[in-house]
């Protein structure tokens, strides 16, 4: 149960953060606005991975979490760049 409430939380703030890059992306009219989220989505990324490596090295049982959201950000990366392209 306890786990399950965490992986909601960690799910809400990443769509959050992955939707605000979006946001930002979309309604700037620079055309440099593009790499804003070639720079930030990595990087909420490597967040995740860092989170899921350190709590893995501590024993922590709940590192799937930050597994299971860092592959989910991995595979939604194409899907992604995509959408913002169409800018």
């Amino acid at each position: 149960m306890k786990e399950d409430i965490h992986f909601g939380i960690a799910l809400i703030i990443n769509t959050v953060l992955v939707g605000l890059i979006i946001n930002y992306v979309w309604t700037s009219d620079s055309d440099k606005s593009v790499f804003v989220f070639i720079i930030f989505y990595p990087m909420l990324t490597l967040l995740n991975a860092i989170i899921w490596i350190m709590m893995r090295i501590g024993r922590d049982p709940r590192y799937p979490i930050y597994k299971w959201t860092t592959v989910a950000l991995i595979v939604a990366f194409i899907p992604m760049v995509i959408l913002v392209g169409l800018y």
